[in-house]
């Protein structure tokens, strides 16, 4: 099933997971106060978290307005649900 262009999608996560620094699973962990598996399911996308998801987008080391469009296709995902 092919996503939409205005949700979060496994390709959105990879993206971001790609661009985070070195350690932000414990961190995201630690911020979040979810365990390390679910911070790892979620960005691979066999979880739904978005408290872990809006974390990461804050902490990834993407342009301001790619960090924007996430934002706002996380929370189209939110509201579709």
């Amino acid at each position: 099933m092919r996503q939409k262009n205005n949700m979060l999608g496994k390709r959105d996560l990879n993206k971001i997971r790609r661009s985070l620094p070195k350690g932000w699973q414990n961190q995201l962990a630690r911020e979040t106060g979810k365990s390390l598996s679910t911070v790892n399911k979620v960005m691979l996308k066999d979880r739904n978290n978005n408290e872990v998801v809006f974390q990461a987008i804050k902490l990834c080391n993407l342009s301001n307005e790619e960090k924007t469009t996430f934002k706002n296709k996380l929370i189209n995902s939110y509201e579709s649900n």
